[in-house]
């Protein structure tokens, strides 16, 4: 039965994409659609961090994906090798930014010329994490 609803109000449905086909068209063609992969996660979450950090962490990324690619499909612990590994990074990057890494550095460490400083404490705070 028809009801009023507040001028305000605001929907987000959330369907996989292995679901689209069995849901029917009326109801789609009601929203606008957007794929969000979790690359598309990852790269948000890179984006509000430090430089610095980005920078560090993309690179870390990079190296995993690169490992990956060497282990091959069989090597790797899940189906999607890429968005698994992405997965763990979403993972991490909360706990990074939002428990204190900055805090736990001295402010004067985080200088140009002394990322070798920076990145061990990166490393001892994640594996801290882990």
């Amino acid at each position: 039965r028809p009801c009023i609803v507040d001028p305000s109000f605001q929907c987000i449905v959330h369907i996989q994409s292995s679901q689209i086909d069995s849901i029917a068209s009326p109801f789609l063609n009601r929203f606008e659609k957007f794929v969000l992969t979790v690359s598309d996660i990852l790269t948000g979450e890179l984006e509000r961090l430090p430089q610095g950090l980005r920078s560090i962490l993309s690179t870390v990324l990079h190296e995993c994906e690169a490992l990956c690619d060497v282990l091959g499909e069989k090597g790797i612990w899940a189906s999607s090798d890429s968005d698994t590994l992405k997965s763990i990074f979403i993972g991490i990057i909360p706990p990074v930014s939002a428990q204190g890494l900055v805090e736990e550095l001295n402010h004067d460490q985080v200088t140009a010329g002394q990322e070798d400083l920076l990145s061990s404490s990166i490393l001892k705070f994640l594996q801290s994490k882990l």
